[in-house]
């Protein structure tokens, strides 16, 4: 189980001291409270100018990992010269330039498949967002009855399983969405290490530190070495991560302490 955060604060400042900092955040559910409709999780002005302060750094390499389509998260966060991974790091942007991966015609087939098959099964459901974007397609309940909610995740069943069990698509769960998206080894984790490599700094000069508060965030967390700092968010039993915070509400403070300790040492 992850420690509390704050019982090991000790120990994560001397991991960071001397080293650059590749500093990895999520957006909902970490820098943003979650919302009913994906479009009201916004990012308090707070939050913003910490992350600003962090990004002005000179040891610090601040990227913002999210789930949602590229553009969105870059209007949504708006500070300038910084990394952006999102389509759960199929679409990435970096103050060098963007990189895209590709996408097969038979997998976007699969998904265009999928969401015409929830539109036309969810119809009669009150609440369900259906989410079409260029990597995945996401079935948000948030704001469907509790009552109902196992029914909106058979409905995902039904319409993600063909696609499955042919190999090409899988089941991404989150909190309270299900997603589907192509079944290939690429995903938060693979992005964040490509955004490593790139910064052209040497391992044993760097320490990764990442922010994340659901199942697309442990597989950063399983990539991190013991000398890094992975911080989960809520009160978790099973996560790749070394620490916790209990709220999003929480994070901020976490923010303020990188920042701090960067900058002194």
């Amino acid at each position: 189980m992850p420690q509390d955060f704050r019982r090991a604060q000790a120990e994560i400042c001397r991991k960071l001291a001397g080293r650059q900092v590749m500093l990895g955040v999520d957006y909902d559910g970490t820098l943003a409270p979650f919302a009913a409709r994906p479009e009201q999780a916004r990012l308090a002005p707070a939050v913003r100018r910490v992350l600003r302060q962090c990004a002005a750094l000179p040891r610090v390499r601040l990227a913002v990992v999210s789930g949602r389509p590229l553009a969105d998260l870059r209007r949504r966060v708006a500070i300038p010269d910084i990394s952006y991974a999102g389509d759960h790091g199929w679409c990435i942007q970096t103050p060098q330039g963007a990189y895209t991966r590709k996408l097969s015609p038979a997998i976007a087939q699969a998904l265009v498949a999928v969401e015409r098959c929830l539109r036309r099964v969810c119809a009669d459901i009150p609440g369900v967002l259906i989410e079409g974007k260029l990597f995945s397609v996401a079935l948000h309940y948030r704001a469907v009855a509790a009552q109902r909610r196992r029914t909106v995740r058979s409905c995902f069943q039904h319409c993600i399983r063909p696609w499955r069990e042919q190999g090409m698509l899988e089941t991404l769960e989150g909190a309270l969405v299900r997603e589907a998206r192509p079944a290939r080894p690429w995903n938060k984790g693979h992005a964040v290490r490509w955004l490593w490599r790139q910064s052209g700094i040497p391992p044993r000069e760097r320490v990764a530190v990442y922010i994340g508060d659901d199942r697309t965030d442990e597989d950063v967390f399983r990539i991190l070495r013991e000398s890094d700092v992975g911080i989960v968010v809520g009160r978790q039993k099973r996560s790749g991560a070394q620490y916790c915070v209990e709220t999003q509400a929480e994070v901020i403070e976490v923010l303020r302490m990188f920042a701090r300790e960067t900058m002194r040492r």
